[in-house]
């Protein structure tokens, strides 16, 4: 191989040859740099960026709608009960965003569990009242928890 490389160098069209490599190399650059091409291997991924934003913009929305949700469920007329709301679900929101910028989220036991350790023990730190110390509200945290890492997984999958 490295004999014919040379041969081919070394030759009376050495300099055609030199031409037509870095003419198919400048014309390979732009159609990646335009977004006309996508390499993704095992080692390495050019061009891929845009893929990998909409997966986060796509993920960080559902956890945003999530937990608007759940807020609008949690909070009660009193005023300190609004704050302690919106101020666990700012918390939990954090934590998603953590999770999702990392990068590693997946369905393994060990992994689910950590993470529904680490919801229930950020609600318990911010919370007073009984009813969100509750086991069968930590169990529900736990089961909403597991469905959202199932959902930010399935996000992933649909939008790569």
């Amino acid at each position: 191989m490295w004999e014919t490389i040379s041969t081919i160098l070394t030759g009376p069209n050495a300099f055609v040859v030199l031409i037509f490599l870095a003419f198919v190399s400048v014309i390979l650059f732009i159609l990646v740099k335009s977004g006309a091409i996508r390499i993704s291997t095992p080692n390495m991924s050019i061009n891929t960026g845009d893929v990998e934003r909409n997966i986060i913009r796509q993920q960080l929305d559902y956890v945003s709608l999530h937990l608007n949700g759940l807020e609008a469920k949690m909070n009660k007329p009193e005023d300190y009960n609004e704050y302690l709301g919106k101020l666990i679900i700012e918390k939990v929101f954090d934590e998603y965003v953590n999770w999702i910028t990392f990068n590693h989220i997946n369905k393994s036991p060990a992994y689910v569990e950590i993470k529904q350790e680490r919801v229930v023990s950020l609600i318990r730190q911010y919370t007073v009242k009984d009813e969100f110390r509750s086991e069968e509200f930590e169990d529900l945290i736990r089961k909403d928890t597991k469905e959202v890492i199932e959902a930010l997984i399935r996000i992933r999958e649909v939008y790569k």
